[in-house]
């Protein structure tokens, strides 16, 4: 099994605040931090800059359910500001919880090619703005868990054999034994949905990057290995049951005149299970890929060009969700998995 069946996406994070300004700001110096950032960052890449004063609604939770930016960034409506690449795998979002959190999302495990397309625009930042940062200590954050490097490793799981088990709960902690922490499709305080996790190191104070980045690494590798032996489990143990719930997802899903975000989450991850073992044919895995962003909330309301009350998003999604999957998922015939 390729481990990105597991392996979703990986997340660096850089925290930095700009010396001798207060952490929290809630005035023209916000501004004027925004404006050196963007004067910097504007000469390394094509950057499109978005103030969130003059983002609408729709357009800022698209850039949240991208993973862009965050909800907190989104709170503040009169100095936060998003900076985002041409290919939307780099964000710098500007006065959210620290003064600069700099990002790199990428596909699969790909956590060191992301801290180094990070450390290309934090080292330019650093030689025009002064970070504020202690010799003994390290980069100074507004939250203490991110003081020392200020970097968050996170990588997006898709962990159905541990959650179908009952393992889930065992699983996350063991991860918070190792300084892992597991957190919600959308971060810290969201929900887990459709067997969707994100892990990332805890500890950021008295190790280095490369260490952080090894020992995320290894966690996933862990995680990886546990995840298949699980599914074999479940296929072994009970897979009569588990063939008639995936199979009754994929039904679902083709033929249900509406949907709400959740349902879709959760038989999408049947349906994807299904694949893994055998029992359909992904046309396009890219194609499927892109259908989890596709039919959220303002994904949905994009598409149509408007905000939507939910019984209209929720007829919207299940037609995009019913001719996506007939045009690209084929049902194969197997007599019997549970002897392969």
């Amino acid at each position: 099994m390729d481990k990105n069946d597991i392996v979703i996406s990986s997340r660096v994070r850089l925290a930095r605040n700009v010396a001798d300004y207060p952490f929290t700001l809630n005035d023209e110096r916000a501004t004027l931090i925004a404006k050196r950032v963007i004067d910097v960052v504007s000469q390394l890449d094509n950057f499109s800059v978005y103030p969130i004063s003059k983002l609408g609604e729709l357009d800022g939770r698209l850039l949240v359910e991208k993973h862009l930016v965050s909800p907190d960034l989104l709170n503040n409506k009169k100095y936060g500001v998003a900076v985002i690449n041409s290919n939307q795998t780099v964000s710098i979002m500007l006065n959210e919880e620290d003064h600069i959190r700099e990002q790199c999302i990428l596909p699969g495990l790909a956590l060191s090619e992301g801290l180094n397309q990070l450390n290309i625009i934090d080292d330019i930042l650093s030689q025009n703005i002064d970070f504020a940062f202690n010799s003994k200590l390290g980069y100074l954050t507004s939250c203490l868990t991110n003081v020392g490097t200020g970097l968050r490793a996170s990588v997006m799981m898709f962990l159905p054999g541990l959650t179908l088990s009952g393992q889930i709960d065992r699983f996350i902690y063991k991860m918070n034994r190792l300084n892992m922490t597991v957190r919600g499709v959308y971060g810290e305080g969201t929900e887990y949905l459709g067997c969707l996790y994100q892990i990332s190191n805890q500890k950021t104070l008295g190790i280095s990057e490369e260490e952080t980045i090894l020992s995320v690494k290894f966690a996933i590798e862990q995680i990886v290995e546990t995840e298949k032996a699980m599914r074999m489990q479940l296929m072994q143990q009970n897979g009569d049951e588990l063939i008639d719930k995936i199979l009754r997802a994929y039904g679902q899903l083709i033929n249900c005149y509406t949907i709400g975000t959740h349902e879709f989450m959760e038989l999408f991850a049947y349906l994807k299970l299904g694949i893994f073992y055998g029992l359909f044919e992904a046309q396009s895995e890219d194609a499927l890929k892109e259908l989890i962003t596709e039919v959220q909330p303002a994904g949905i309301c994009s598409k149509a060009g408007r905000m939507l009350d939910d019984e209209t998003r929720d007829k919207l999604r299940a037609k995009i969700v019913g001719e996506k999957l007939q045009n690209n998922i084929k049902r194969l015939f197997i007599s019997d998995i549970t002897n392969k």
